[in-house]
């Protein structure tokens, strides 16, 4: 944190006069100082988490009632309240971080363990659809001829469009880690190519990934391999395209000079939320295309 982001500090010493104490000038600056170098602070109270709870759960809802009736206003006004919620927030937390300096490496150490745990959270949260597949690889049901897939479901060719998406993202991997390499030598302009043509790929895979659904021969509904398998790759695509969002958001703040070579600690979340998503479509790949052929 330089001095000129720490607001009210004049640049120049002001001139005193001689009855005034000098060192008035002084005591007043470094309490601001020493305020601002704390290890933690108190955040201002914010709307964001309650109104965000309660947008979340009547999400839920309104999918539920998309289930079974059809697309209404409701889902609609609620998926656009969230993304609203989720711009302020963000925008609150880069103030704090880049415009007035509160992250200090206290709270970058904070946030590290915070990502890491999320993260673990994500990995148990598709660890659920392959125990799910698994579990019926290797008992299918008796009444269905104890076949996997069942009998009549045409599964998707994996050395086709699934093949295609796994060479997007690992070449996006690859790039949003030589960025990282190309940043840490203080070389932006080469960070923001990288960084733009993995978020390219992203949406290519995005692309591929709604073309595979309109084209394959078999439904949502049709058993318990056309849920699981809906289901797994749906929410990867979710969160893929969460972490295209993510990689936008960080393409437009390297444009604007956020990031340096030692204050970078969202360009790093991003790499690794992106990393994460790719390790997910890997095991996808393998398990659910290649062992559900």
């Amino acid at each position: 944190m330089f001095l000129k982001d720490i607001p009210n500090i004049p640049e120049k010493i002001p001139k005193i006069k001689y009855k005034e104490p000098i060192s008035l000038w002084f005591t007043e600056n470094i309490h601001r100082m020493k305020k601002y170098n704390i290890n933690l602070f108190i955040l201002n109270i914010r709307p964001w988490p309650i109104i965000f709870s309660f947008s979340l759960l009547f999400l839920f809802i309104n999918l539920a009632s998309f289930f079974y009736f059809k697309l209404n206003i409701f889902l609609i006004f609620n998926i656009f309240l969230i993304l609203l919620i989720i711009i302020c927030w963000w925008k609150d937390v880069i103030i704090e971080s880049t415009f007035k300096g509160f992250h200090n490496n206290y709270i970058i150490i904070i946030l590290i363990y915070r990502m890491i745990l999320f993260i673990v959270s994500e990995i148990f949260f598709f660890i659920r659809f392959f125990w799910t597949y698994f579990h019926f690889i290797f008992s299918p049901d008796i009444f269905l001829g104890s076949n996997w897939p069942y009998f009549g479901i045409v599964s998707v060719n994996f050395i086709n469009l699934p093949l295609l998406n796994s060479i997007l993202l690992i070449r996006s991997g690859c790039t949003v880690t030589f960025r990282h390499y190309k940043i840490l030598r203080n070389n932006l302009n080469y960070s923001k190519f990288s960084l733009f043509v993995s978020f390219l790929l992203g949406t290519f895979f995005l692309i591929c990934q709604l073309f595979e659904y309109l084209t394959s021969l078999f439904r949502f509904s049709d058993g318990c391999f056309g849920s699981i398998f809906f289901i797994a790759t749906g929410f990867h695509g979710i969160h893929v395209l969460i972490g295209s969002i993510f990689l936008f958001i960080i393409f437009f703040r390297l444009n604007k000079n956020h990031f340096s070579y030692f204050h970078l600690i969202g360009f790093e979340f991003s790499i690794w939320y992106w990393h994460f998503v790719d390790v997910v479509w890997l095991y996808l790949y393998m398990i659910i295309y290649w062992l559900g052929r």
